[in-house]
């Protein structure tokens, strides 16, 4: 009898058992239950699991909605920068000017935002030193008015010294 197989019937079906495989004393039922349970553990790798992305089974209308919301976000979304990139070419002076039949590439359009924004931070940051120099003369400026009223009090009181000694100073130019 060797290489025949043995039949085991349980509820769902029959179970072939090759011979050999139960050992002498063995119930050949407990062997093709635990069989069964094997094949449940351990699914045939030929067939695919129901939920398994490689199904090739066909979209279900939920599958569907889903991906038509998704397209529909991505679309929006797709929009916006659009808009956003068509608001910077028209706030760019050179890619206002250089708009063609087609208009600029959207690459093209974010490269002279890019270059605008450099430009305008190198401005920003050369007109903030012009501004801290000017501050700066600003304080020299006051400093020297300062020295120049000390000057003109300590003139007056040596004025008042010659007058006091009966010398009369006199002045060319007094205007300042």
């Amino acid at each position: 009898m060797k290489g025949q197989r043995k039949t085991a019937a349980t509820e769902e079906g029959t179970v072939q058992i090759q011979e050999g495989a139960v050992a002498p004393g063995e119930d050949p039922t407990s062997v093709a239950i635990a069989s069964i349970q094997s094949a449940a553990t351990f699914p045939d790798p030929d067939k695919t699991h129901p939920y398994s992305p490689k199904s090739e089974a066909p979209r279900t209308t939920r599958d569907e909605k889903r991906r038509a919301q998704h397209n529909e976000v991505e679309r929006h979304r797709r929009d916006k920068i659009n808009n956003w990139i068509v608001q910077l070419s028209k706030i760019i002076l050179d890619c206002s000017m250089e708009s063609t039949k087609s208009g600029q590439s959207k690459g093209g359009i974010l490269s002279k935002a890019c270059d605008y924004i450099q430009e305008l931070w190198q401005s920003n940051h050369r007109l903030s030193e012009e501004l801290q120099g000017l501050d700066q003369l600003q304080l020299d400026n006051d400093v020297l008015r300062q020295q120049v009223e000390d000057l003109k009090n300590k003139n007056l009181l040596l004025r008042a010294q010659l007058q006091h000694h009966g010398l009369e100073a006199v002045i060319k130019n007094d205007s300042i």
